[in-house]
């Protein structure tokens, strides 16, 4: 019934399994938890579901030592979750078929657990969500974050990550792995003092937490416009010593207004290519400068804006 699938949202739902499957005591003999997944931007592969791995493992599974988040290859992830979600799916039509009502998530689970099935039902409500809704003032950009495969966390270093784009078990501790001989990269991912808060109460605690504070209404962004999903848009990114812009399509956009864009690539004056290798990464909405409207397509395949964007000094 909810449709947001962004990184709040995935941790709303890992929360009861987590519950279920680790003991809460610090005495816990389980020390270790791995999570795969497919690899888009606006769920998983992104720097706030690795802030929450950072802040809310620690809290809901205090046992925890290490963790790890591997991303299967592009166009390979299917994986047993997708078995599971399927037998449900084929269990309510069958259902359906027999002239049962499924009109709601309560009915489905009810009639469901009715009908035998033996796979856990959680249900995760709007509430449940939004509790998770929170974020630090700010969390740091990843570059290069699509080409990686291995997410690494550590208890004894609790605000950084560890990535690389080779997933390795063996080597969780190690700065190169020995096996792929590829060198890892440590990212601060949680450099504020405060924490996320949980709105839920605590398993091991009746005291709250801090709150996270939010950015969204310093953004110099002017939210007025309206930005939707395969917008063309100019982008500002800011180096050490110089500003540049560029163009791009907008793919994806999670729940705080950070947006993934494909770039493309000048090669006239109003004129556009997508390279042959996609150039994607996410940015926020303060680096979104202007909203263009569709281009047309040449007899060359090349996209034709009709704003004069030479104030730009596009790249």
């Amino acid at each position: 019934e909810n449709l947001d699938h962004s990184a709040h949202a995935i941790w709303a739902h890992l929360k009861p399994i987590l519950e279920e499957f680790v003991p809460n005591s610090v005495s816990s003999k389980v020390d270790t938890v791995h999570f795969w997944s497919d690899g888009p931007s606006s769920q998983y592969k992104n720097r706030f579901n690795f802030y929450y791995l950072t802040e809310l493992l620690p809290i809901l599974c205090p046992s925890i030592k290490r963790s790890t988040w591997n991303f299967s290859a592009a166009g390979h992830g299917k994986g047993a979750m997708d078995g599971v979600g399927g037998a449900l799916k084929r269990m309510a039509d069958t259902l359906v078929a027999r002239g049962i009502d499924i009109i709601d998530m309560d009915s489905f689970i009810k009639n469901l657990k009715e009908n035998g099935t033996t796979i856990n039902l959680y249900k995760i409500g709007h509430a449940d969500i939004e509790n998770f809704k929170e974020k630090p003032k700010s969390i740091p950009r990843i570059p290069n974050m699509m080409q990686q495969h291995q997410i690494i966390w550590n208890a004894s270093d609790k605000k950084r990550i560890t990535m690389q784009n080779l997933s390795c078990f063996s080597c969780i501790q190690q700065d190169v792995c020995s096996h792929f001989m590829t060198k890892k990269r440590h990212v601060l991912i949680n450099n504020n003092n405060s924490k996320c808060k949980l709105k839920y109460p605590d398993r091991h605690s009746s005291n709250s937490l801090s709150d996270a504070e939010s950015d969204s209404d310093n953004s110099p962004f002017n939210t007025n416009k309206n930005i939707t999903l395969n917008d063309y848009v100019v982008i500002k990114l800011t180096g050490k010593k110089s500003v540049r812009f560029y163009v791009g399509v907008i793919i994806s956009q999670d729940a705080f207004d950070e947006y993934t864009i494909k770039f493309m690539r000048k090669c006239g004056k109003g004129k556009f290519t997508f390279p042959e290798k996609d150039d994607v990464a996410e940015v926020s909405s303060s680096d979104i400068v202007d909203v263009l409207s569709q281009p047309s397509l040449n007899k060359r395949e090349q996209y034709v804006f009709n704003e004069n964007l030479e104030q730009y000094n596009l790249n």
